[in-house]
């Protein structure tokens, strides 16, 4: 922990807190991996109702069991950032058995068996063909935006506090633009198995116009209620200002922010994973990083909000142009002309 965060820019008090809270959050980290595959794998299956109500339970969770464990109401101890973190640890373990429960007894998805050696391999070499890219694909914006938060940290703790509040409204402001992307998965892949490369066209067309809708909605609600909904999580001056002031310059590109979500996702569902990779390294290595780097020496914070809003307009210019020339690809070839819908058998 105090290499992962003193080189993120903590020290002194901070990095105690920091510490406070992470030594109980990373105690959750092993009830995250099983809901958040068995999401994907009942999405795939063509539900996305209840991966969804998994996920409002355990926030609701979450919700109700922090301040009683941040400010000990009734019987429960007052336990401050260390409460914040085991009530996500908590609601963590809630997905982490409901997603067991619906794998297993309603989906029937998961067996005991010792596979042989053989089929092992096989099934891990093509489970890491498509994982593998997307590890890195997580793993890549990850770095970069710790970059970012580096170098925003020689500003003071409260330009780290205003992006961090900026960055999770952010999150929720997204929400609409991530689900089409997990979406773009399952509906790429079913159409790809029957051959309908035109309804995954239309898919897409579908999704890029509602991304637009969507991102200009977000800009408009920013541009009037940014500062308010800032202020909610933080009532210093400095740190809404500068929350404000991400939301209402960076929320110009979520629109295209969605449309590139979406095409990444496209890319893994299409077997193509290391054409999204190649175009991540691309957006946040070749583009992100210099435009911050950039934007810093020029015009100081604010050239750092604008560097993040530039890269993203130009990663989504290539990953746009990427994918359609992937898609005409599988157009021109012989067994993806048909459009006529292919029998079950078959697209199995």
């Amino acid at each position: 922990m105090d290499i992962v965060f003193t080189s993120l820019g903590a020290k002194g008090e901070i990095l105690v807190m920091i510490k406070e809270y992470m030594t109980v959050w990373y105690w959750g980290m092993p009830f995250v991996v099983i809901p958040m595959i068995g999401s994907n794998a009942i999405r795939a299956a063509g539900n996305t109702l209840l991966p969804s109500m998994v996920m409002m339970g355990s926030m609701i969770i979450n919700a109700v069991l922090d301040p009683l464990l941040i400010f000990g109401i009734g019987f429960f101890p007052r336990m401050e950032l260390e409460g914040a973190a085991l009530a996500t640890v908590i609601a963590r373990m809630t997905t982490f058995i409901a997603s067991l429960y619906l794998l297993n007894y309603k989906f029937h998805m998961l067996a005991i068996v010792k596979p042989k050696i053989r089929e092992l391999y096989e099934s891990w070499k093509r489970v890491l063909y498509i994982g593998f890219p997307a590890i890195l694909n997580q793993f890549i914006p990850q770095i970069s935006m710790g970059v970012a938060t580096r170098i925003i940290s020689d500003y003071g703790k409260e330009a780290v506090a205003g992006f961090g509040v900026a960055t999770r409204i952010e999150m929720i402001a997204v929400g609409p633009l991530i689900s089409f992307a997990n979406t773009m998965i399952a509906y790429t892949g079913q159409n790809l198995g029957a051959k309908r490369i035109d309804r995954i066209e239309d898919g897409i067309k579908f999704v890029n116009k509602a991304s637009l809708i969507i991102g200009a909605v977000m800009f408009a609600v920013f541009a009037i209620f940014g500062k308010s909904a800032s202020l909610i999580f933080n009532d210093d001056p400095t740190v809404v200002n500068i929350s404000y002031l991400y939301l209402a310059v960076v929320s110009v590109s979520y629109g295209v922010m969605g449309i590139s979500m979406s095409a990444s996702a496209t890319f893994s569902a299409l077997h193509k994973p290391y054409s999204s990779i190649m175009i991540n390294i691309i957006r946040m290595i070749v583009i992100f990083i210099p435009l911050i780097l950039i934007g810093n020496y020029s015009f100081q914070l604010p050239g750092i909000i604008a560097g993040i809003t530039i890269s993203i307009f130009l990663g989504t210019i290539i990953s746009v142009l990427w994918l359609k020339k992937t898609i005409e690809k599988f157009k021109a070839h012989p067994g993806f002309t048909n459009t006529e819908p292919v029998p079950v058998e078959e697209s199995i």
